[in-house]
């Protein structure tokens, strides 16, 4: 496991944090969170994680209206307060 600071999201949604001073997405994390997560892929640039646990939870974080949001990714930012959206 390894520990990320989420600082901003990218045009997908997805988290961005950095790791090694490379850049790490990871889909479900939102800025200002601190989170373990398992790095699922590589690449020369960049990589990609999978949430693990919230260990410092957003100030915007809500709790989402979908079940399926964790699963499906068709809406990333369900848990980010509306307003913060924007």
């Amino acid at each position: 496991m390894t520990r990320i600071n989420i600082r901003d999201l990218n045009h997908s949604g997805e988290g961005v944090g950095l790791i090694d001073k490379k850049v790490c997405f990871v889909p479900g994390l939102l800025p200002g969170e601190e989170a373990l997560i398992e790095i699922v892929q590589k690449k020369k640039n960049f990589m990609r994680g999978r949430l693990v646990e919230i260990l410092v939870p957003s100030p915007h974080r809500i709790e989402g209206g979908c079940e399926h949001s964790e699963d499906c990714g068709g809406c990333p930012l369900i848990n980010l307060d509306y307003k913060e959206q924007f």
